[in-house]
């Protein structure tokens, strides 16, 4: 590996090792990204077999073509997260795949691409895509370098995601004991009591017992409401 790609790929997962939320991980990424894979147009597209979201792109017409593919159901980055292999569109205009979506990718000025899955073995999370101005841009060393970007990429959004994920679990229990402990000073019953009228209150409203008692500790319930 090359001296100063290694030290790269280095600086990357040292940073990436911080406390980031997903949004502020996929942003670390695609900021090394031009550097690791010689390619200054990237973005990251999130989600699963269906796509979601672009989460963040380095310009606005990586966003535009990611949120394009998004829009058709077609393209690249929708069709990698279904394959563990890479692909490569060498010459948009040419390629007979994805018609609808080459067509518009190619008068935004774009000419190559290249969609690399991030994910483990069973678990798709999303796609790592590179845009080229010129044809037969992406070579044997591009598919290389962003692999090894993606390997990185998937570790860090799966680890946050996963952090975020019990964060959330965390956060709602400590607001759920607070809801409880204002109706039950309210209202002289028991903690048990005072979740049974959170949990009546969310499923007549159709929300989470959550932001139910977010509502109540926040004050734009009133207690008596849930009498």
């Amino acid at each position: 590996m090359h001296h100063s790609l290694s030290v790269e790929l280095a600086t990357l997962a040292r940073e990436l090792h911080s406390d980031l939320d997903v949004t502020e991980t996929v942003e670390t990424i695609l900021q090394h990204t031009p550097t690791i894979t010689g390619c200054s147009q990237a973005s990251i597209m999130l989600g699963d077999e269906r796509p979601r979201q672009v989460a963040s792109a380095t310009d606005a017409r990586a966003e535009r073509a990611d949120r394009y593919q998004l829009q058709l159901g077609e393209g690249p980055a929708v069709a990698v997260m279904s394959r563990h292999e890479p692909v490569v569109v060498r010459d948009i205009p040419a390629d007979p795949r994805w018609s609808r979506w080459t067509s518009e990718a190619a008068r935004m000025g774009l000419r190559g691409v290249l969609s690399v899955r991030l994910g483990t073995e069973r678990t798709t999370l999303g796609a790592l895509t590179l845009y080229s101005s010129e044809s037969g841009w992406f070579g044997p060393d591009h598919v290389a370098s962003a692999n090894l970007c993606a390997r990185l990429a998937s570790v860090a959004v799966a680890s946050t995601q996963r952090i975020s994920v019990l964060r959330r679990a965390v956060d709602d229990r400590t607001v759920i004991g607070q809801a409880q402990g204002v109706l039950q000073a309210r209202h002289g019953i028991d903690a048990e009591r005072a979740f049974t009228m959170l949990l009546a209150y969310a499923r007549t409203h159709r929300i989470e017992v959550s932001d139910a008692a977010e509502a109540v500790v926040s004050g734009r319930v009133a207690p008596g409401g849930y009498r």
